[in-house]
């Protein structure tokens, strides 16, 4: 066997006449798993990670979860059961007037009446689903055995920034105009402001509308915020009125710390902005509320030309209910928020730089290591991943909430009262005032159960090697 010629060599590689040496230590290992920010490239090594089509990344530590398809679920919110009590209150003064031998007015004193709820079952509102997400498709491959370097337009994370690597930047929308510099002339009827298109395929071009005042434009109210922007849009404000003259500026402000979140799929880089949930349904209350006020009176009267008076008690009123309505809403999921840059070049490991491995937790090499915070990687915990606008280890909440609210009744309503008496005569039932008795009960809250979107499990590993 002849002798092998070494041409040249370095600390990390070695170029031999047969090809280049590089040692394990300097290597991404087999499993590593990358998004990739373009078609499927035909790269010796790599292969298309069809597994996480339609799946979201999940870190895990969970060996039975790396690599598996785990469920999503679409946000809901159950309600059922009784109102807070509510509906305490008196009913008005009255006179009696009496017929007969009797003559004359009694004034009957006023009770109070109980609290009292309503009983209702709203069944489930169904919520959230993945619309509500910023989602960026793309091709996720997987090393079949260790490599040197990851491709170009591979997507990895690290707190600052790669060498030969820009920033991903999370998709945002507009938030506000500001106005700046000289105008005259405009008129209210013929300007208008209109926005330049977002660089994201798939986002919304944002829009909105100026007002005038004086002839100068003083503000501009976004009526669609739009999605997909990676920086502010061109804002031009125009008017077809030969008038118009300006050498101000109007400029676009983005909004901050929106996130977004990546989505596999064969082929695809559309990015698709995410509009917040909200629903309702209505919801049936039991009727209730029926009661007597248990007022006392000085009704009994002594006798007169041989007349006398019964008591009268305020008789039962009948009960009423409430329209009511069960509400819902979610724009955000629980997840962490992390820096995605894209590789402009092929690239060697980094000192810090982060990837995702779907094998085995006991084969990965020295000098990575799990995102456990341990050995001086960041602890990633169990969380949906998702990435922004230089947001570092950055925890969202997910915000489902449920709301069961009520109309304030109005519940017009009397009592009748007993009856008048004298030895030879019965007297017509008599009743106090009409009342107007308004009232409500809540509303209530309801957490529910929150969005989660359909992920893939895989542990995110971090290189704490150096490269010479």
């Amino acid at each position: 066997m002849p002798p092998i010629s070494i041409v040249s060599s370095t600390t990390s590689n070695f170029a031999f006449a047969g090809g280049e040496y590089v040692p394990e230590i300097y290597k991404f290992p087999a499993n590593t798993l990358i998004p990739y920010y373009g078609n499927t490239p035909l790269i010796s090594g790599w292969e298309r990670y069809a597994a996480a089509d339609g799946r979201y990344l999940y870190s895990t530590l969970t060996p039975a979860q790396i690599g598996a398809a785990l469920a999503g679920t679409n946000g809901s919110v159950s309600a059922s059961g009784s109102t807070p009590s509510a509906g305490v209150h008196s009913g008005s003064n009255f006179n009696q007037n009496i017929t007969g031998s009797t003559g004359g007015s009694l004034g009957f004193l006023t009770g109070s009446a109980d609290n009292h709820s309503h009983s209702f079952n709203a069944g489930t509102l169904n919520g959230a689903t993945e619309n509500i997400l910023n989602r960026q498709r793309v091709t996720f491959l997987r090393t079949k055995s260790s490599v040197a370097r990851i491709p170009a337009n591979s997507l990895v994370v690290k707190q600052t920034t790669p060498i030969n690597a820009s920033a991903f930047i999370g998709a945002q929308s507009v938030a506000s105009v500001t106005i700046s510099g000289t105008w005259s002339g405009f008129t209210q009827v013929t300007s208008k402001v209109t926005f330049s298109a977002p660089e994201v395929p798939g986002g919304v071009t944002a829009t909105g509308t100026v007002k005038i005042t004086g002839g100068v434009p003083t503000s501009v109210t976004v009526t669609n915020k739009g999605s997909g922007y990676r920086s502010p849009p061109t804002v031009t404000i125009t008017d077809t009125d030969a008038g118009a003259e300006t050498t101000g500026t109007a400029t676009a402000v983005l909004t901050t710390n929106s996130s977004s979140y990546l989505v596999g799929a064969l082929n695809n880089q559309t990015f698709t902005g995410g509009v917040p949930y909200s629903g309702g349904i209505g919801v049936t209350m039991s009727s209730n509320g029926g009661h007597i006020h248990m007022g006392t009176s000085t009704a009994y009267r002594p006798m007169a030309n041989g007349a006398y008076l019964r008591n009268y008690n305020y008789q039962y009123a009948g009960s009423h209910g409430h329209s009511a309505a069960l509400s819902l809403s979610q724009s955000t999921i629980s997840s962490k928020l992390l820096n995605f840059w894209k590789m402009n070049l092929e690239s060697r490991p980094q000192t810090d730089m982060i990837v995702m491995y779907v094998g085995t937790l006991g084969a990965i090499p020295a000098p990575w290591y799990v995102c456990d915070g341990n050995n001086g990687t960041l602890n990633l915990g169990s969380y949906v991943i998702g990435y922004g606008n230089n947001q570092w280890n950055v925890i969202t909440s997910a915000d489902n909430i449920g709301y069961l609210s009520l109309n304030t009744a109005s519940v017009s309503h009397y009592h009748n009262s007993g009856y008048a008496y004298t030895p030879n005569t019965t007297g017509s039932g008599g009743q106090h005032n009409t009342v107007s008795w308004s009232h409500t009960h809540g509303p209530m809250v309801y957490s529910g159960t929150p969005f989660v979107p359909p992920r893939i499990g895989v542990a995110f590993i971090q290189y704490k090697g150096v490269i010479p």
